[in-house]
């Protein structure tokens, strides 16, 4: 689905193109919690998805940054989808996911604080404009965000030292019984919305 599929009048419309794309990762970030016999289909899926949710965010932060205050709330909710689905990717459990290269490739912390300059800019331009004022969301918004890189860098922190104990209790106690599965995976951050490899919450 491409804006130059459209009408003249649309097909240069960048921010017809950036609902287009955040259309394209709703639909996509529908698939990993779908039932799919065939896991070349669900990774082919998956890297689409992810592919879509890079390509937004280039879009959303390539626009002029006096353009943002102009911009409708759908739009950057729209920016929190994508930032969302990108954060589930990073920790997205299936076989052959490959979460080193997307966190190496397409790291999280980077296009948040891409994010956060830009609105910390569009917040200076507000302030040269109108000097008396003393707050707007995109003064707002970057305190939002710093609070999700820091959850983002806690669960990673988690992750780590959940993995270095289960390798020091593997190489420990290597003729102990294996856990209860269904007690292996406890989710610490449990956000409902957050994917699973079965689709389950």
């Amino acid at each position: 689905m491409q804006a130059s599929q459209y009408a003249p009048t649309l097909a240069a419309n960048q921010q017809f193109e950036l609902n287009l794309q955040s259309v394209e990762i709703a639909l996509y970030d529908t698939i990993p919690t779908a039932s799919c016999d065939h896991p070349a289909q669900m990774l082919e899926a998956l890297h689409a998805l992810l592919a879509r949710t890079a390509t937004f965010f280039e879009l959303f932060l390539s626009q002029p940054t006096e353009k943002f205050p102009l911009f409708p709330y759908l739009l950057t909710s729209q920016g929190a989808l994508a930032m969302d689905v990108l954060a589930k990717l990073s920790f997205f459990q299936y076989e052959g996911w490959d979460l080193s290269y997307v966190r190496s490739n397409y790291s999280f912390s980077s296009f948040v604080e891409r994010t956060m300059d830009k609105f910390e800019e569009v917040f200076n331009l507000e302030r040269a404009c109108f000097p008396d004022l003393e707050t707007s969301r995109f003064a707002i918004y970057p305190m939002k965000l710093r609070q999700y890189v820091k959850w983002y860098e806690r669960r990673l922190a988690h992750e780590a030292k959940e993995a270095l104990e289960n390798a020091q209790a593997a190489t420990e106690s290597s003729d102990i019984p294996d856990l209860d599965p269904s007690n292996q995976y406890l989710e610490i951050f449990g956000d409902p919305g957050w994917w699973t490899h079965d689709g389950s919450f």
